[in-house]
């Protein structure tokens, strides 16, 4: 009889966890799933929906914790076992603002380029054995990559 093995989720035991806690847990959830004590299905689909209430539930909190919480440059600020700083995230560069004639023309190239090679991606997906162009030169199909593997959706 396999045993069911249990998180306990409490908002206290979450702000105890340590990234050493973390590792022991997987440690022996790994020992767990390998000698066979676990329902891994069980165990994949709670780590699933935990995985989409957290990703949702920091989204919507994060503005807020941001708002309420202002730190001077360099400050850093300590709870729960955490470090926390303000730095900027998720940094891009719009560089159309140059008027760089260069990079104009460059980015133009790039995205003639581009749709053309997407174009004839189109026509080779279409292949499923090998065909002769014009020129008598062999032209093989793509090959398909990927990995089979567990797609959740969570009802």
């Amino acid at each position: 009889m396999e045993n069911q093995f249990e998180l306990e989720v409490s908002t206290s035991t979450l702000l105890d966890l340590n990234r050493s806690y973390i590792n022991n847990v997987l440690q022996q959830t790994k020992c767990n799933l390998q000698e066979g004590q676990v329902d891994a299905l069980r165990l994949f689909i709670t780590a699933k929906k935990g995985q989409e209430l957290f990703t949702q539930l920091e989204k919507t909190v994060r503005p807020y914790a941001e708002q309420e919480t202002r730190l001077s440059k360099g400050e850093v600020y300590k709870k729960y076992g955490c470090e926390i700083t303000e730095r900027m995230t998720g940094v891009s560069y719009d560089f159309s603002n140059c008027d760089d004639q260069e990079w104009n023309e460059l980015t133009e190239q790039i995205n003639s380029l581009t749709e053309k090679r997407k174009e004839r991606e189109k026509f080779l997906k279409t292949i499923t054995k090998p065909i002769f162009d014009e020129n008598g030169v062999q032209i093989n199909p793509p090959l398909q990559k990927g990995r089979l593997g567990l797609n959740v959706s969570i009802k």
